[in-house]
């Protein structure tokens, strides 16, 4: 059971971070723009100091989110020569690409929109009622992930809402400062010279404010797979519901393997893809679907059900 306990200073909400221990932060400001300020953040959490960029006027945020829950896919229909896959999980849904034999991806990135949240129409599970859209890097079928984007709850009729970025299985490192409607871009990117990940938010919106952390793998990262997805945190029913987010439209995505090829969600000789529908594994509802790619480079998720 998740118990959100809401300190509010002003927007600002303060929670506790979700099985971390307690957390001090130092700050250094800089210009990267004019009117655009720039803070580089030193964060300790127990033995570990993460160091990132905070523009504009976000904050760092103490946060208890769902755990991270990695899908358990099943496969509707296997790729084939000019045509992608489809697979169903209980609590991801959008497109996955999926290196072949020999081969590593190191960036991934899209675009989308904060959605305004249905709370009214939403149904909680007994932990509440979550919705998370993000890219990233692996997951699919390892036990790591390497991700970015935003994280909205319901509390009633409210909503709440997150950024966040994680090197799952460490815990999220989650700020405030976005809105809902807000355009975002999220991207992972691996850089196989400094063994690092730059994992970096931006908020088109707000004339590129946002996060950018570059961090080493926290655990056996294989650059197997990336993701864009929208997502029943907390691994979805019957704990956690889905709230209804309407449609999440995904635009301007781009893949790139570690060798330099470039592409997109289609698959090519160096990946296949996947489509992902989210269905509740108890019950099997449909939970959220996703339509056909647009030029390779666009899809529309849409929400159908909380559990």
């Amino acid at each position: 059971m998740i118990n959100i306990r809401r300190l509010l200073a002003g927007s600002a909400v303060a929670l506790t971070l979700a099985g971390l221990p307690a957390a001090s932060a130092s700050a250094s400001t800089t210009s990267s723009r004019p009117g655009l300020a720039t803070r580089v953040m030193h964060l300790k959490v127990g033995n570990r100091t993460a160091t990132f960029k905070i523009r504009g006027d976000w904050k760092l945020a103490h946060a208890k989110l769902p755990r991270e829950h990695l899908p358990r896919p099943t496969v509707i229909r296997r790729p084939t020569a000019g045509k992608n896959g489809a697979a169903s999980s209980g609590n991801w849904s959008g497109y996955v690409d999926i290196a072949n034999k020999g081969v590593a991806l190191r960036y991934v990135t899209a675009d989308f929109n904060i959605p305004n949240l249905n709370c009214a129409n939403t149904t909680a599970g007994p932990s509440g009622a979550y919705f998370s859209s993000w890219t990233g890097l692996d997951g699919w079928n390892d036990g790591t992930v390497e991700q970015q984007g935003i994280e909205s709850y319901c509390s009633g009729s409210t909503q709440g809402l997150w950024v966040f970025y994680e090197m799952y299985p460490a815990g999220p490192v989650v700020f405030t400062g976005a809105s809902p409607g807000d355009a975002l871009q999220a991207s992972t990117y691996y850089n196989s010279s400094t063994g690092k990940y730059s994992l970096v938010v931006t908020d088109l919106t707000q004339r590129g404010a946002g996060v950018t952390e570059t961090i080493k793998c926290a655990g056996t990262c294989k650059n197997s797979s990336a993701e864009v997805v929208a997502e029943a945190p907390g691994g979805g029913p019957p704990s956690y519901g889905l709230c209804d987010f309407g449609a999440e439209n995904y635009t301007t995505v781009g893949v790139t393997s570690r060798s330099g090829t470039k592409g997109t969600l289609a698959g090519n000789s160096l990946w296949t893809s996947d489509s992902i529908k989210m269905v509740n594994s108890t019950n099997d509802h449909t939970l959220a679907t996703v339509g056909p790619l647009q030029g390779n480079t666009a899809f529309l998720a849409s929400w159908v059900a909380s559990l």
